[in-house]
């Protein structure tokens, strides 16, 4: 089924579980966590989780958020935000805190920057913003992995709540 998180086609307290990968954030935040109340039973969990890059104090990896933070309004800042509190906050949940899973993510050079072109702060740039940003993008990534494979540390970041 295909629906909006915010507005669901579900029937009040129907669900145990509500789970939310890299996602919440486009949710009305007017109406998420009280739509995510409504649907889930009293005790039922509420999950979020997002993965970042983690490569900060690397040459390439600083010269790219400099890149995406001038063109952009992504903000390395961002990938920090607390997610549990915002969702604490409405009062319909007891939040657990916020877990933590570093990894290490292998990836090909195309396959960075195909993620690249399809994140919507990237993509939605008006040409020729977009293509001088894609271009630049490319000779950072590319100057630092000539070798084509990239192996990027990472961090996943998880947080689960219970419906009061």
């Amino acid at each position: 089924m295909v629906a909006d998180g915010a507005a669901m086609p579900f029937r009040d307290e129907c669900a145990d579980l509500l789970c939310f990968a890299q996602s919440w954030h486009w949710l009305d935040a007017d109406r998420r966590a009280g739509e995510a109340a409504r649907v889930l039973r009293t005790g039922g969990r509420w999950a979020a989780w997002w993965s970042h890059a983690r490569a900060d104090g690397e040459r390439w990896f600083e010269a790219w958020w400099e890149a995406v933070e001038a063109l952009t309004v992504a903000r390395r800042t961002e990938r920090d935000t607390d997610w549990g509190a915002d969702l604490e906050a409405s009062g319909f949940f007891d939040v657990s805190g916020r877990m933590r899973f570093p990894w290490l993510r292998e990836v090909t050079v195309e396959q960075w920057l195909n993620d690249d072109r399809s994140k919507s702060y990237i993509a939605n740039l008006p040409e020729p913003n977009r293509t001088a940003l894609l271009t630049t993008i490319e000779q950072i990534i590319r100057g630092a992995f000539p070798g084509e494979r990239m192996n990027v540390p990472y961090e996943t970041l998880l947080w689960i709540a219970s419906k009061k």
